[in-house]
């Protein structure tokens, strides 16, 4: 699959790479979310940050997953799609609010 137009959204200060592949589905990088729940240039794994959420969050760690080449073509990216993200930040803040959060992701809570 191909993007068809990419873009960069700002969040809390946290530039995130977004896309629209050809299907029009919107997408940000999975290396963009993690850059956004850590503060890192896309240092860490995803699977295990979305791993020390609570067992009811388990569903965020099955795909959609997509794989994509950028409109300015090179390697290959991966994305998820925009309304998980939103679930993604939405279980921090639910876990949060139970006081179910993994103390090293306390940050990312906030964040959210």
């Amino acid at each position: 699959m191909k993007a068809v137009a990419a873009g960069v959204l700002n969040l809390g200060g946290v530039e995130v790479d977004v896309y629209v592949l050809e299907d029009e589905t919107r997408v940000l990088s999975q290396r963009a979310i993690t850059r956004a729940l850590v503060g890192a240039a896309g240092k860490g794994d995803l699977g295990r940050l979305i791993s020390r959420l609570p067992a009811r969050h388990a569903v965020l760690s099955v795909p959609p997953v997509f794989e994509f080449v950028p409109p300015h073509g090179g390697r290959p990216v991966f994305g998820r799609p925009t309304a998980w993200f939103i679930d993604l930040l939405r279980a921090y803040d639910e876990t949060s609010d139970a006081g179910d959060i993994h103390p090293r992701q306390a940050h990312m809570a906030k964040a959210s």
